[in-house]
C-alpha cells in the first residue's frame, strides 16, 4: 500500500487529472490477498485515495464486479468510481505439429468477444453500488458505448480498438455519439443512463416464469434454416412454404430470437 500511495502522489504532481488503479493486471491478481480478501483490497485503494486530492477509481475483474464485499471495500476506501472489467487470461492455441503454444506466455483476451461479459458486469455494478461506473472491455464504437450507458455506466473506455484502428477512432466515435443523441432528441446522457436496466430480470426470478417464442410474421426463407437447425425441442420445422412454429413444444430458450437474421422472432414471458 505504501508503494501505491507513493506512485499516486508522484502521478498527481506530474499533472494527472485522475487515477485508475489496475491492481488485477495483468489478467488477474498477482497479489493473491486482494483477490481473496476485501480488506486487503481496501488497504491498497485507500492508500491511493487518501494520498491524493484527485479522483481515484479501481478496475475490477468480472468476478469481483459481482462481489458485494469487494464493492463495499472500494466504497469505504473513498474511491470516486469503479471500472470493469479487466481483460481475461488467455492463450490463442497450440501448434499441433510442434506441440507448443502459439504464445510464449498468457495474454489478455479482450475486444468484441468479451463485451457480453463486460455488459453483464456493468449491469450488476449498477445494482450493487451507487458509485459512478466506467465500462471497459469490448468497447469498439458508439453503439457499444451506448449499450454500456443504457446499462448504468457513466463512461466507457476505448482501449484495444484504438490499437487496432488508430487515434482517429476517438474523433469518429465522439461525433457518431453526438449524431445519435441529436437524432433521437436527447440533450445529455443522463436521459439514457441505466434506461435498459428495467428490462433486465434476475435469473433467479426468470426461471420461475413461463417463456415462449413467437413469430412476428411468416418466414419464407426455406434456404436459411438457422432457427430450425438450432431448435433442440422440435418446435421449429422447415416446410416447403417456410418455417412453422409449434408453440406447444417451445421451451422459450430464445435461441431462434438471437439467430434469425430477419428478426422474425420475439420472446414472450408470462
Amino acid at each position: 500500500p505504501s508503494e501505491i500511495a507513493y506512485i499516486a502522489q508522484r502521478t498527481e504532481r506530474l499533472g494527472a487529472d485522475a487515477l485508475q488503479l489496475d491492481l488485477y493486471a495483468p489478467m488477474d491478481s498477482m497479489i493473491e490477498d486482494i483477490h481473496l480478501q476485501p480488506e486487503k483490497l481496501y488497504e491498497f485503494v485507500h492508500a491511493a485515495a487518501s494520498a491524493v486530492s484527485i479522483p481515484v477509481m479501481t478496475r475490477l475483474p468480472y468476478n469481483l464486479a459481482a462481489s458485494a464485499p469487494h464493492l463495499h471495500a472500494v466504497e469505504r476506501a473513498g474511491l470516486r468510481a469503479v471500472c470493469a472489467i479487466e481483460s481475461l487470461r488467455a492463450l490463442s492455441g497450440v501448434d499441433l505439429e510442434t506441440k507448443t503454444t502459439l504464445m510464449p506466455t498468457y495474454g489478455g483476451y479482450t475486444g468484441r468477444h468479451i463485451r457480453p461479459i463486460s455488459l453483464a458486469a456493468t449491469a450488476t455494478l449498477a445494482q450493487l453500488t451507487d458509485l459512478p461506473i466506467c465500462g471497459v472491455g469490448g468497447v469498439e464504437d458508439y453503439r457499444s458505448i451506448l449499450e454500456f450507458i443504457m446499462l448504468g455506466a457513466a463512461a466507457a473506455q476505448l482501449g484495444s480498438a484504438i490499437m487496432l484502428h488508430g487515434y482517429d477512432l476517438i474523433t469518429k466515435t465522439v461525433r457518431a455519439l453526438e449524431d445519435w443523441m441529436q437524432a433521437h432528441g436527447y440533450d445529455d446522457y443522463s436521459s439514457i443512463t441505466g434506461a435498459a436496466l428495467s428490462s433486465l430480470t434476475p435469473f433467479e426470478k426468470a426461471v420461475h416464469r413461463r417463456a415462449v417464442c413467437r413469430m412476428t410474421q411468416p418466414c419464407s426463407r426455406t434456404g436459411c434454416g438457422l432457427c430450425t437447425c438450432g431448435c433442440m425441442y422440435g418446435a421449429l420445422v422447415m416446410e416447403p412454404d417456410g418455417v412453422h412454429l409449434n408453440s406447444s413444444q417451445c421451451t422459450g430458450c430464445g435461441l431462434c430470437v438471437q439467430r434469425c437474421p430477419q428478426g422474425l422472432f420475439h420472446l414472450e414471458t408470462f
